[in-house]
């Protein structure tokens, strides 16, 4: 079985894609960064990476969850958020 799942997101010009895959019974999900070939087109794989193991990815999946809900608080609680009056100028509609 090998699987590609998607690009998560582009980084430098490069792409991050999640892949499945089996290798001697055991499966992985790798999250590594492709670069485009120039003169083909196509993507390849790079050095640059990580191979989990495929009972290691619940854990991750948990920790991620948890990183995620506190990168939005702060951005929450710490960035300017645009906000409107509605009551302001509501006659002059």
């Amino acid at each position: 079985m090998n699987e590609e799942i998607g690009a998560a997101y582009i980084k430098n010009g490069n792409k991050v894609n999640i892949t499945v895959n089996e290798f001697r019974g055991t499966m992985y999900v790798h999250i590594r960064e492709y670069k485009m070939d120039g003169d083909t087109g196509f993507w390849y794989p790079t050095t640059k990476g990580y191979a989990l193991l495929g009972n290691e990815v619940d854990s991750v999946i948990e920790l991620l969850s948890i990183a995620s809900e506190n990168i939005a608080q702060y951005y929450r609680y710490n960035s300017e958020q645009l906000c409107f009056d509605f009551e302001e100028n509501i006659d002059e509609y």
